[in-house]
């Protein structure tokens, strides 16, 4: 999953409110789950509260693993970085599930990648400008110290990152703000070791916001350079990155495009970003597609009917996307859909209910969509589920 400028990533007492939007027409979520493997899942669908105490709920990033749901984010109140997790595909989020990953930094930005127990997390140290990662191996029950590493902590500001997984090999696409380059951080043996000799710069005229997908051994890497959006290709696993494949997905103009989220299916890719322009003031979501492996981009508008588009997060599953967004006009969580390889979009409202939708990360398994997001109005941490390809919630 992408963070981004968002994108971009939380709590602190372990008390929680599993309440909000329950839809009436289907079963309730079961009473206790408890761990995974457990047989009939209902078909529930809306939003609830994972977290409510303390300012919670920023630089939200989600992740999926069988029937494991994981959310991380910043506990402002706290100053730590946290892990909440779900056994039962986001139906019930049980108090002692939420854990602590590092409380001795100022983190926030987080990005996070699961495969089977093993949770890989990698995150900004505001306090001392480093890029963070963490590992890990129970399902995200324990953050071993000596699982905790700073990848990057010369000069940088590492604000915005994202993780991948590929193999034994973890990849982190940050920006150094020290010279705004677009790096590249990797490790070859699930995090154990980050070798100062496996972190490339890929782009030195801009790298912010990266968001960054793999398909085998071609990578790929959205941005922002300042004045648009550049899609850098690899095809051989990340270890090189040549000039003649960072390719221009929007015009240079007065505009300002941020929060690139990217998917990727075979030589299709699809990306949502937000359009702000500085000369006439609107804010749109805007859709980009590229059918032959980033080289060339198409770009419509999706959403402009209000001020809309920030914090966007992308899912895909073959022609079916759902894009997660803000609307900062009426502080509601927006989802825009559609099933035919972004030609046609349907726009609905997630939620409603005070100034949400903020910090969005999405992720999708069929037709169920899972979306972290942030509570603006209550500092609370929030979940949405969808079971009809993000229709309904």
């Amino acid at each position: 999953m992408c963070t981004r400028l968002k994108g971009l990533l939380v709590l602190s007492a372990l008390l929680l409110l599993a309440v909000s939007t329950f839809c009436s027409c289907v079963d309730p979520p079961r009473d206790n789950p408890g761990d995974p493997g457990g047989s009939a899942y209902s078909e529930w669908h809306g939003t609830l509260i994972v977290d409510s105490t303390g300012d919670v709920g920023v630089y939200t990033s989600i992740a999926l693993s069988g029937d494991t749901v994981y959310i991380t984010y910043s506990d402002n109140s706290q100053t730590v970085l946290k892990c909440a997790r779900s056994y039962d595909r986001g139906e019930t989020w049980p108090a002692e599930n939420i854990t602590i990953i590092d409380s001795s930094t100022t983190p926030r930005d987080s990005s996070v990648a699961a495969s089977g127990d093993s949770v890989y997390v990698s995150y900004y140290d505001s306090g001392d400008d480093d890029l963070c990662f963490a590992r890990s191996d129970d399902r995200g029950e324990t953050w071993p110290a000596a699982d905790l590493a700073i990848i990057d902590s010369v000069g940088t500001s590492t604000a915005t990152n994202s993780i991948s997984l590929s193999g034994d090999s973890v990849f982190i696409a940050y920006c150094n703000t020290d010279g705004y380059d677009l790096k590249l951080a990797a490790s070859l043996n699930n995090g154990t070791d980050w070798l100062s000799e496996n972190i490339l710069t890929i782009d030195t005229d801009a790298g912010v916001g990266p968001c960054l997908v793999s398909d085998g051994d071609v990578f790929y890497i959205t941005y922002n350079t300042g004045s648009f959006i550049a899609c850098a290709k690899s095809t051989d696993s990340g270890v090189t990155w040549p000039a003649g494949q960072i390719y221009t997905v929007t015009a240079t103009d007065n505009s300002a495009n941020w929060y690139p989220s990217i998917a990727v299916n075979g030589t299709t890719l699809y990306m949502s970003y937000y359009y702000y322009d500085n000369a006439s003031l609107y804010r749109d979501l805007m859709f980009a597609k590229s059918t032959d492996s980033g080289e060339t981009w198409s770009v419509l508008t999706i959403d402009s009917a209000d001020q809309v588009g920030e914090y966007s997060s992308l899912a895909a599953e073959g022609d079916h996307i759902c894009i997660s967004y803000y609307n900062r006009t009426r502080g509601d969580l927006k989802c825009a859909i559609s099933d035919d390889g972004g030609a046609t979009w349907t726009k609905v409202t997630v939620d409603a209910t005070g100034d949400v939708g903020m910090y969005t990360d999405i992720a999708m398994d069929g037709d169920t969509v899972y979306i972290s997001y942030r509570d603006n109005s209550d500092g609370n941490l929030k979940f949405a589920r969808s079971v009809d390809g993000g229709l309904t919630w």
